[in-house]
């Protein structure tokens, strides 16, 4: 008897979500991934926009000790928009054999920048 794959087999789904900054987004999250195991269908990736950004700001406060952090902030937004970018790319191409990939999108969107997200 020939064996079929799954239905969700080689399967992404991008989870993105919507609300304002301290709602919740990030706590949800972390309930899904502790959840990963008891949920052998699928499997987690969290691509986290604060988590990205805090490495930009501390690469560049060790290369700028006199830089306070409002400083990194704003001269990170540059390297932080690519290396997002990369992080989401790189989760998008992971393929689990036999599970339903999440992709969890932490991050908050303002009205114009949803639709760079989904590209």
């Amino acid at each position: 008897m020939e064996k079929t794959s799954p239905p969700y087999e080689n399967f992404t789904l991008a989870i993105i979500p919507m609300g304002i900054p301290a709602i919740g987004k990030s706590k949800v999250f972390e309930s899904l991934l502790k959840l990963e195991k008891a949920l052998e269908m699928f499997s987690f990736d969290l691509v986290s926009s604060d988590d990205i950004r805090k490495e930009c700001m501390d690469k560049y406060m060790l290369e700028h000790p006199s830089a306070d952090r409002n400083v990194a902030f704003k001269n990170t937004q540059g390297p932080y928009k690519p290396a997002f970018t990369r992080a989401l790319n790189q989760a998008a191409r992971k393929l689990v054999p036999g599970k339903v990939h999440c992709i969890i999108v932490d991050k908050n969107h303002p009205g114009n920048g949803m639709s760079a997200s989904i590209q």
